[in-house]
């Protein structure tokens, strides 16, 4: 593992701001549709750029494997970028902006009282500015690698965007481009059952009283399996 999420992924950020916009579940394919109608370029998100470590991991996720000065800044943060659209909604909505104002606004659907064209023009500009932090962190681990590949996994894959941006990376970079058909990356049932098929395969398993855990880090996985002598 070369890079992560400090905060949310970007799946989450794609959950929460399509729940917001009165978009359904899941977000990644509801904000791609709704922006297909919207200016992606309306609003002037932030796209946080990371460069120091942070409490929970004090060294770079990619050290000893990318240059010193690319490590730092392969990592990913989207929460202000989702706090960002939740302001902008609350304003819009003639709601207030406070912090409290913020965390109630989170856990309705404010944004369905918008105009349609605003709602649109909100999910393309949310969706380019996820995309340009995945192209630019991307770009820079392809450049800083020898790496023949660039596959594309998870929830957010399913996102037709995202796929043609990162496809356009790959190509750029002469690089190849693998990603499983859209109707494969809307449930994480199908990832969770692959990847517990590949540990069994690989002399792993657990009992019933293996503990429901929310994040399970790819990097304590890799080294468990790297330990008994079988290639991750």
């Amino acid at each position: 593992m070369i890079g992560r999420t400090r905060d949310d992924a970007a799946g989450e950020a794609y959950d929460k701001v399509a729940k917001l916009l009165g978009l359904g579940y899941p977000g990644g394919p509801a904000i791609d549709r709704v922006a297909r109608a919207g200016n992606d370029r309306a609003f002037d998100f932030p796209a946080t750029r990371l460069t120091h470590a942070d409490r929970n991991r004090p060294a770079s996720t990619a050290d000893g494997i990318l240059p010193a000065d690319i490590a730092r800044r392969i990592d990913f943060s989207f929460s202000g970028l989702k706090t960002a659209v939740l302001r902008l909604v609350r304003e819009r909505t003639g709601g207030q902006a406070d912090a409290r104002a913020i965390k109630a606004a989170a856990s309705d659907d404010a944004g369905s009282r918008l105009p349609a064209s605003e709602v649109a023009d909100i999910a393309a500009s949310f969706q380019q500015a996820v995309t340009d932090c995945l192209v630019d962190r991307t770009r820079l681990a392809l450049q800083s690698s020898d790496a023949p590949a660039l596959v594309v996994a998870g929830g957010v894959a399913a996102n037709g965007h995202i796929r043609s941006a990162l496809a356009d990376l790959a190509k750029a970079e002469g690089r190849a481009f693998a990603v499983p058909p859209a109707w494969l990356c809307t449930d994480n049932a199908a990832m969770i059952a692959w990847a517990g098929a590949e540990r069994l395969a690989a002399g792993f398993s657990d009992g019933l009283d293996a503990p429901a855990r929310a994040r399970w880090p790819l990097d304590e996985q890799a080294e468990k399996v790297r330990g008994a002598g079988v290639k991750a």
